[in-house]
Formats: C-alpha cells, sequence, structure tokens
C-alpha cells in the first residue's frame, strides 16, 4: 500500500495532535480535583471536631475513615502514567528506524528514510498512546493503562468516587451533629449501615471489568 500524499499526512498529524492535547488537558483537570477535596474533608473535620461536645466520637472517627480512603484513591489515581510514560512505553515498539544502542533517544525515527515515512510512522505512534476511536466513556478504575483515552476515563471516574466519598464524609459529620442526642444504639446502627453500603459500593467499583479492548492494541 502506498503512502498517503505527504500533505494529507500532515494535516491528520495535526489532527491526531490536536486530540492527543486535548485528551491531555482534560486529563489534568480531573487529576487537578483529587487533590483539593482531602484537604477539604481534612478542614471539615477539624472544624466538627472543635465542637466534639456536640458531636459523637463514633461520627468522627467514620469520618476520619472516609478520610482516610478518600486519600489512599487519590493519591493511587494521581499517578496514572503520563504521555511521556506512554510514549516511551510505545515508541520501542513501533519505531521502525529505533537504535538498540540507544533505547533511550526520545527523538523518533530518526533514521527514516524520507519525511512521509517518517508521518505514517509517527501518526501510528500517537494513535497507540491516544487510543482507539470510540464512543462511550467506558466505566473502569483499573490502573493498568496503556493510553491517554483509557486513563482520563479512569481518572474521571476516580474523581467521582473521590467526591462521593467528600459528600458522604460531609453528611456523617452533619448527621453527627444532628443526632447528639439520639440514643448511642441507634447512631451506632446508622453509622454502621452507612459504612457497609460505602464498602459494598467500593467493592463493586473496584471489581467491575474495564471495557474490552480492540485487538492489535
Amino acid at each position: 500500500m502506498s503512502i498517503p500524499d505527504s500533505d494529507v499526512l500532515e494535516k491528520a498529524y495535526a489532527d491526531l495532535v490536536s486530540e492527543r492535547d486535548r485528551l491531555r488537558g482534560a486529563r489534568a483537570g480531573f487529576t487537578a480535583r483529587l487533590g483539593p477535596l482531602p484537604a477539604s474533608a481534612a478542614i471539615v473535620i477539624g472544624l466538627t471536631g472543635s465542637a466534639a461536645d456536640k458531636v459523637d466520637a463514633w461520627w468522627l472517627v467514620e469520618a476520619a475513615v472516609l478520610l482516610a480512603v478518600l486519600i489512599l484513591i487519590s493519591i493511587a489515581y494521581s499517578g496514572l502514567p503520563p504521555y511521556r510514560l506512554l510514549r516511551a512505553a510505545h515508541q520501542r515498539e513501533l519505531d521502525p528506524w529505533g537504535d538498540d544502542s540507544r533505547a533511550d533517544r526520545l527523538a523518533f525515527g530518526v533514521h527514516a528514510p524520507d519525511a512521509g515515512a517518517w508521518l505514517k510512522h509517527k501518526i501510528e505512534l500517537e494513535e497507540r498512546i491516544v487510543g482507539r476511536l470510540r464512543e462511550d466513556q467506558a466505566f473502569s478504575l483499573k490502573r493498568d493503562v496503556d493510553n491517554l483515552q483509557d486513563a482520563l476515563d479512569v481518572e474521571r471516574w476516580a474523581s467521582v468516587v473521590v467526591q462521593i466519598l467528600f459528600a458522604e464524609t460531609v453528611f456523617v459529620l452533619v448527621l453527627g451533629l444532628a443526632m447528639h442526642d439520639v440514643a448511642f444504639k441507634i447512631q451506632a446502627g446508622i453509622g454502621a449501615a452507612i459504612a457497609l453500603v460505602t464498602l459494598v459500593g467500593l467493592r463493586a467499583a473496584f471489581r467491575r471489568s474495564p471495557p474490552e479492548r480492540a485487538e492489535g492494541r
């Protein structure tokens, strides 16, 4: 199969780079959300703790556990591989002119015979990094990602989980303030029910299978 005209390849490459940069920007937006919420939750717990005489320790402990889970998820999903690591993983495989003695070379296709061949293979590399075209936002919390689209979907859903945990932390503290004069057994039952729902929900979320990957990826 002949190599398309260089002008066409340049336009295709520019389009692909634009999509790549859009995905990188979107990822930055979601990872940025994973940082402030744990700090905000800690502040809320601290402020509520200052009114300890109005909140039973049970609620503070449950809120602290939720905060700990929130922090762990934030840390875990703030560390998905960025573009540079995805490129390094794929470039060694897709650079047909790679120099085995320079496996760490950043420049792609230094020994390409012409610009058309370079563009064709560079497009294949960027397509592998960006990921296949698809029409859904697949739910997955699996950290084993190998392209920008999968990473974006995982970070999007991780940020949703973190927001839910933050809202639940605030809800637990408000409930603790509102139920200060209620019998301890009732408080413990409600608190245990909240903890159970949270545990079951998180377990279901993390056990859900990631989307099927297309062959050849």
